[in-house]
């Protein structure tokens, strides 16, 4: 299984090429994939640091209420007050997300008057998200056509 952390994701014009740009503290990382499979001369190995860091970051989006959390914010900034009617969660519990969220980069927020405003920090993070459901896509067509092939 590779796995990748992520600053930029973009689609390339010719032939589908996927490029994902990795950011992991001091390196810059890209990668191409076209058509599921990469090249070997753009294969490289992660150090076991980079894997950890890669790690925690899949970890943060592995909550749901944390997902919830950076939809409701895809419109635009909103208070936590704001996340709380949107989300229908505790007060605590989306403060105890967004500082998640924002220890990892995920968030940022501003101070207006007694307000603070939570926004997304990288949009990119939807790209991800995206990249996710299109394989989950993929894999629920592909297990539909074996117990359902007449669909």
């Amino acid at each position: 299984m590779k796995i990748y952390s992520y600053w930029n994701i973009s689609k390339d014009g010719t032939a589908g090429e996927l490029r994902l740009a990795v950011r992991l503290k001091t390196r810059l990382l890209v990668a191409t994939r076209t058509n599921g499979t990469m090249p070997a001369k753009n294969k490289k190995a992660l150090s076991a640091g980079q894997l950890a860091a890669i790690s925690r970051l899949f970890g943060v989006l592995s909550e749901p209420n944390r997902l919830t959390l950076l939809q409701a914010l895809h419109d635009g900034p909103l208070t936590v007050n704001e996340l709380v009617e949107a989300c229908g969660m505790k007060q605590a519990n989306v403060s105890k997300q967004l500082a998640i969220l924002h220890n990892h980069h995920l968030v940022k927020r501003e101070r207006e008057g007694t307000f603070i405003h939570y926004e997304i920090a990288d949009p990119m993070v939807f790209s991800l998200c995206n990249l996710v459901c299109g394989k989950m896509a993929k894999d629920a067509k592909c297990a539909a056509a074996v117990f359902h092939p007449e669909i």
